[in-house]
């Protein structure tokens, strides 16, 4: 027994440093593969699917190649202990391997991709499959008291989130429910599997059995979230369990007689306590896109995690016993699991957190008007008219049957006409139904913000991520690369009579160099502003982005292309998140507007937006798929409304142009710095149009880097991004069309002059192929607004 002691401790030390050595390369595989998940912030030039599947593999790879060897070294020395963490690396191996399949054939596939469970599914799956196999080793009565004990540790750690998250659906909140238990039983496995070949091993090292589970948690959670698909928010959810890890660990320590079989579904239950709060009360989208506030937010929960954790491990050294006593007794513990959880419940209502968010779906009726005809009539009042009488009409007729079906049920729903479509308030089941009909083409989810709070105004202090904006220092240099300021000197043409449109987050009206330039700028926004997703009266603005893209279409004192034009707008961006009925509801608004109480069947194509400014698109994760927009795009073509798109900031891999920046009839717009080289971020083509061709993408580029224009307070903010291109592009229209009024809702006409006079760029990084006249990272080149002022306006 001594020899056989020191054999065990001897090996303990060299199993702890290469432990010690493997875990910065797990954890940098994991989190590099998490990265991998943000395409906005590495630069991946090939197809997305592809980059994910070769990381999967990569990580797979190395945990086998490590599980491989020190399952062998286990095994050879007969060091039971080693196997079961030789065992634990090949089942984190299969895990990455197959839930990383699972991620890329997603990504691969065509919307609407995996349904949102399946991975979480299959890690649930694994982790019963691993339990039944050593079944003898996880067998026994589970200790009750310690998985109520667990459970109510790990809510307690997350509690925080409960003042500045909120549930979103019901249906949102079982997924989130399904994916932390998923997560969870992954990590119970990969934590125990180690223990169960030696039980008495808890007894003879606690401490070590401690930190071995701390380990198995750090090492292992980065790549396990990364199945998942996570992005961002899966940074959140690691550092959450990292600094929650001492908590599963410390759970064996408690069992009795420390073994592992009465502590695992102890374990399990605080897994799924520390993730089911993050998960369910932030949507995992908006930490994608989203920083301020929400950044900090989750920052500071982090903070509290680890705050909580360490208060509780040094409150175990002295009170050790009694928190046994009391964690092996399932009454007393499941008395602490209710009453915190009623707690949590309560305290989230008096902090202002609202209830479940109804369920919305986009029904689009099979029945789609044809408009074609508008493109033959002279003038462009005539057309906007035409193909507005068209299809409301068509509209009220082939709707009635449906909207009598839901009023007969007592639901909600919003017509919508620019594509025959209702967005309706329903269950699962009434989707279900919906698509029996036979007028029904397809139903799309259309998911809703979450009605985020501001977590730090609401608690007294400022956000960490303030700033002041800084002051507008000069002639932005997109202006003179276009050669705006000299049409504007040659010609006396800055865009007056021209209407701008502004979908976006909204604008700032009170701005400086954006409120004379506003449609009503004397405080009327009947027809000039709507705002379909918060119901403001006015333009406002939380973010900034639709100020800085309206600024540069149509800002005043030098940052706007087209400074005589005037802008209308809509907010179709809550947060930074869309979905396709705002989307759809600001494509209408700006094509005809209506006063704040109306509504879009008794508007006013006659008071609507020459061009319109889009920088934003619409992914299958806001419920688009690549059909609908582009089916309203094709009407507002017809109409002869030009439709500028910015192409998108996922480059430079190639396919990764979006919708609606993937249809024919808008005009789609990459970015390029200012050394006139088209940007790493920019999306590229060949993209797919919602009538299934194939077309060269982005028609052209613009400046989109370090692009200053206007911001919230009254400042200014230099800023990347496609974004940024596109408004370069709908001023020049503006400017094309106030210099030559016989282009005025000549689309088609308009276009080609655009691509016949742009100037030469260069690209470094993937082309993507294309034809003799441009490239898919290019388009045809560079706008050039001189040029085509020139060309019909004359030497």
């Amino acid at each position: 027994m001594e020899h056989e002691s020191t054999s065990s401790t001897r090996m303990g030390g060299w199993l702890t440093a290469v432990l010690i050595l493997l875990l910065p390369v797990l954890i940098g595989l994991g989190g590099w593969w998490l990265l991998i998940l943000l395409p906005d912030a590495v630069g991946l030039t090939d197809p997305h699917w592809q980059a994910l599947l070769r990381w999967a593999g990569w990580n797979s790879v190395a945990l086998l190649l490590a599980g491989g060897f020190v399952w062998w070294v286990g095994r050879a020395r007969a060091q039971a202990l080693w196997r079961g963490v030789g065992l634990s690396l090949l089942v984190a191996a299969v895990h990455s391997a197959v839930g990383g399949g699972l991620l890329a054939l997603d990504k691969w596939l065509t919307w609407p991709g995996l349904p949102h469970a399946v991975p979480a599914l299959f890690s649930l799956g694994l982790a019963a499959v691993v339990v039944w196999w050593q079944w003898p080793a996880y067998s026994g009565r589970p200790a009750w008291g310690l998985v109520w004990w667990g459970l109510a540790l790990g809510w307690l750690l997350t509690w925080v989130y409960l003042y500045f998250g909120s549930v979103g659906t019901a249906v949102e909140f079982f997924l989130a429910a399904v994916d932390a238990l998923g997560t969870a039983a992954i990590l119970t496995v990969l934590l125990t599997l180690p223990l169960q070949a030696e039980p008495d091993v808890p007894q003879r090292h606690p401490w070590g059995t401690f930190f071995l589970l701390v380990w198995a948690v750090l090492a292992f959670a980065p790549s396990v979230l990364a199945t998942r698909g996570f992005l961002s928010q899966g940074f959140n959810l690691t550092f959450v369990l990292w600094f929650g890890a001492g908590i599963p660990a410390s759970l064996v320590q408690l069992a009795p007689g420390k073994a592992v079989r009465h502590a695992w579904p102890a374990i399990l239950a605080s897994l799924w306590g520390i993730l089911l709060l993050p998960l369910a009360l932030v949507e995992g989208a908006e930490s994608d896109v989203m920083v301020g506030d929400l950044t900090g937010a989750l920052l500071f929960a982090v903070f509290v995690v680890g705050a909580l954790t360490a208060v509780f491990l040094l409150a175990q050294w002295p009170l050790r016993r009694p928190l046994r006593r009391l964690a092996t007794q399932p009454w007393p513990t499941a008395a602490v699991a209710v009453v915190l959880a009623l707690f949590m419940v309560v305290s989230y209502r008096l902090s202002g957190g609202a209830g479940f968010q109804p369920e919305a779906f986009m029904v689009v009726l099979r029945d789609q008007a044809n408009t074609d005809f508008a493109r033959t009539l002279p003038s462009r009042d005539e057309r906007v008219t035409a193909v507005y009488t068209t299809l409301t009409q068509h509209a009220r007729t082939t709707q009635a049957d449906l909207h009598a079906y839901l009023d007969g049920r007592g639901l909600s729903y919003t017509p919508f006409y620019l594509v025959n479509a209702l967005e309706v308030q329903g269950s699962w089941f009434l989707r279900w139904q919906l698509l029996g009909r036979d007028d029904v083409e397809r139903v799309l989810f259309s998911p809703q913000t979450r009605p985020t709070r501001d977590f730090f105004a609401q608690n007294g202090f400022s956000s960490i991520f303030e700033s002041e904006p800084a002051e507008k220092d000069g002639l932005p240099w997109g202006i003179r690369a276009i050669r705006a300021d000299q049409v504007w000197a040659r010609w006396d043409v800055t865009g007056a009579g021209i209407i701008v449109g502004s979908a976006d987050s909204g604008v700032d009206w009170h701005h400086p160099d954006l409120q004379a330039s506003y449609a009503g700028a004397d405080g009327q926004h009947d027809y000039h502003w709507f705002d379909p997703a918060l119901g403001t009266l006015e333009p406002t603005d939380t973010n900034g982005h639709g100020s800085h893209t309206t600024g540069t279409a149509a800002g005043q004192n030098g940052i706007g292309v087209a400074p005589g034009a005037t802008w209308i707008a809509c907010r179709n961006l809550p947060r930074n998140l869309g979905n396709p009925a705002d989307y759809l509801a600001c494509m209408e608004f700006l094509f005809a507007p209506f006063p704040l109480a109306g509504d879009s069947f008794t508007a006013d194509p006659l008071r609507g937006a020459h061009v319109t400014n889009n920088s934003w698109g619409c992914p299958p994760v806001e419920g688009c798929d690549g059909y609908v927009l582009g089916v309203g795009a094709h009407h507002l073509y017809n109409a002869g409304q030009m439709m500028v798109v910015s192409n998108g900031n996922s480059g430079p891999a190639c396919d990764t142009t979006g919708e609606p920046a993937n249809n024919d009839e808008v005009l789609s717009v990459g970015a390029m710095d200012e050394s006139r080289t088209v940007t790493d971020f920019s999306s590229r083509g060949p993209a797919t149009d919602y009538d299934g061709d194939v077309l060269l993408k982005p028609d052209l580029v613009a400046p989109g880097d370090d692009v200053l224009s206007a911001w919230l307070d009254d400042g200014y903010v230099a800023i990347p991004g496609t974004s940024m291109a596109g408004p370069h592009v709908a001023g020049a229209v503006a400017l094309l069309w106030s210099a030559d009024s016989a282009l005025i809702g000549d689309v088609e006409g308009t276009t080609q002059l655009l691509r016949r006079t742009t100037a030469d760029v260069s690209v470094l990084i993937n082309p993507c192929g294309g034809e003799e006249e441009g490239n898919n990272a290019t388009g045809v080149g560079l706008l050039d607004v001189y040029a085509a002022v020139e060309a019909v306006l004359g030497k």
